[in-house]
């Protein structure tokens, strides 16, 4: 896990002042009561149309099976709360119901209490099977599972319903913006956690889904003013120098400040992947980040990287506020030959994109 350390050097400085508003020099000597470790995956397992893992000719088609790899990796990145076993949080897409109801009898540990939502995308996707008490379940859409106990839960719907890959209602997709507060021990104030889906089809100079992303920083947007935390993820299918997303960045197109969004990427400040960005960027931060999708190249016959789709959004910091430093991502590798270490191949498209901030409350 990569980490950058904001306040070790005079340089770590300097990426501090880009994260908190200008005129707040120091979240270290701020007056921020307590600090925590939170960690999340965003992961699409493409559960209804990812051809698998091709390799070793094992398909996903809502397989419970493609929940092993995630179970896997979740528990080798649990929350840093004395006790956690699995993240704070998990987002995903492409999910099939059957899968969702696994993960739910899994990680509920409470029967009184939300830890696990499902917003449906598709009502009947022909490659999610149903379950034996309800053979005719065919759904797929988006999952939010917490650590912690959820409350407030809402999904809100994003508009421009895809009508062109099917022909009937109940199989248009229907893009959705699922959201809960989790309520995280020791932390004063509820975490808004979200995750979204957008959809294909975007362009760096204009698209006509940034509505989509419109609607999520309306909805979020008072929040974060407001003072509570917030946390967004998706396979948002767009390049991170892409217009579209400028509604959520509060860096711009070239890593200054001048962003109309509030929010910081997990990846922001990764130097490595700052030369694959669509655009410049200055020395400290870059609408960049690791590739997440993967696929075979049919003319090579290998695995390559394509694009950056997976996207881990965090408020940022005020001295009033409080919020989101020190943030750091990962894309783990596909992993496509099983090993005693990694015993679980993974069944998507995507690789699974795991990040970790520190909250001020």
């Amino acid at each position: 896990m990569r980490r950058i350390l904001l306040a070790a050097s005079s340089a770590a400085f300097a990426v501090l002042a880009m994260l908190a508003p200008v005129g707040n020099a120091s979240v270290a000597t701020s007056s921020a009561s307590k600090s925590v470790t939170l960690r999340v995956i965003q992961y699409n397992i493409t559960g209804a149309s990812a051809p698998g893992n091709v390799a070793n000719s094992l398909p996903n088609n809502g397989s419970l099976k493609a929940l092993q790899y995630l179970k896997y990796q979740m528990g080798q990145f649990p929350s840093t709360i004395s006790g956690a076993t699995y993240p704070d949080a998990v987002l995903l897409e492409e999910t099939c119901a059957q899968q969702y109801k696994a993960l739910k009898r899994e990680f509920t540990p409470n029967a009184t209490k939300t830890y696990v939502v499902f917003a449906e995308m598709v009502r009947n996707h022909r490659l999610c099977p149903g379950t034996k008490k309800a053979p005719k379940d065919h759904r797929l859409g988006l999952v939010l599972l917490s650590r912690w106990p959820l409350s407030n839960v809402t999904n809100t719907p994003l508009g421009y319903t895809d009508k062109k890959t099917y022909t009937t209602p109940d199989k248009y997709t229907n893009f959705r913006l699922l959201c809960g507060d989790m309520a995280i021990p020791g932390i004063s104030k509820r975490v808004r956690a979200c995750v979204t889906h957008l959809r294909k089809g975007s362009s760096p100079t204009y698209d006509q889904y940034k509505p989509q992303v419109d609607t999520i920083a309306k909805v979020l947007n008072p929040k974060i003013t407001a003072g509570q935390p917030v946390i967004v993820g998706g396979d948002l299918n767009n390049l991170p120098g892409y217009r579209t997303l400028d509604p959520l960045y509060h860096l711009d197109r070239v890593g200054g400040l001048a962003g109309p969004g509030k929010m910081y990427e997990g990846d922001q400040l990764d130097t490595r992947y700052f030369d694959e960005a669509t655009t410049p960027c200055t020395v400290d931060a870059c609408r960049s980040g690791e590739k997440t999708t993967n696929a075979l190249d049919s003319k090579t016959g290998l695995y390559r990287d394509y694009y950056k789709y997976d996207y881990l959004f965090y408020s940022g910091y005020t001295t009033t506020n409080g919020g989101f430093t020190d943030f750091s991502a990962l894309a783990l590798p596909f992993n496509h030959t099983p090993t005693s270490s990694n015993p679980y191949p993974s069944l998507s498209d995507h690789k699974l994109y795991r990040s970790q901030a520190v909250l001020h409350s």
